[in-house]
């Protein structure tokens, strides 16, 4: 049982997963975050956003995402399971692996705190270890397992939104158990 906070922060809360991982450089790829979870349950929701918040131009902020004009960069995705009562297989297909997914990206080339919203019902979340991240629903991927995740980073088009280059997200994970 959670008694504090600071409980969940140590991650001593067994169904919560928090941390945090730092994008490649370079759009177009992927990388992978291994979850420091020991539980025998899955997940039934995930939340990623810029370090210490997605509007935050003060010096506690990013302020390089902040004063960013690169569209398309995503800087907050949520996800939860789609029926969160069906164990994932993993696998390229099926409604037991499918996640419905909201996301948060830079809308304009010259404005910096102009910002769309798009997401998916039926985005295939979790998946097989060979398939990586991809564009939009699928930036963030649940890879093989309940303890591997893998994320695609944008390349700065319409048709390849995903996630900010060289930003570091903070991530809270919720298990089934």
């Amino acid at each position: 049982m959670v008694s504090k906070i600071s409980d969940i922060q140590t991650n001593k809360c067994p169904k919560l997963v928090m941390g945090e991982f730092t994008t490649g450089s370079s759009g177009g790829s992927t990388g992978s975050v291994s979850l420091n979870y020991t539980g025998n349950g899955y997940p039934i929701m995930f939340l990623a956003y810029v370090k210490n918040g997605v509007y935050n131009p003060s010096s506690t902020g990013d302020t390089t995402w902040y004063n960013s004009v690169s569209r398309y960069d995503v800087g907050l995705v949520i996800m939860v399971k789609a029926d969160t009562t069906t164990t994932p297989t993993y696998a390229t297909s099926g409604t037991e692996n499918t996640g419905a997914i909201s996301y948060v990206y830079k809308n304009s080339t010259s404005n910096a705190t102009s910002y769309g919203r798009s997401g998916s019902m039926t985005a295939n979340t979790y998946t097989s270890s060979s398939t990586n991240a991809s564009t939009s629903s699928t930036m963030i991927r649940f890879k093989g397992s309940n303890k591997a995740l893998s994320y695609y980073i944008g390349n700065r088009s319409s048709s390849t939104y995903g996630l900010a280059r060289s930003t570091t997200f903070s991530y809270i994970i919720v298990y089934s158990e």
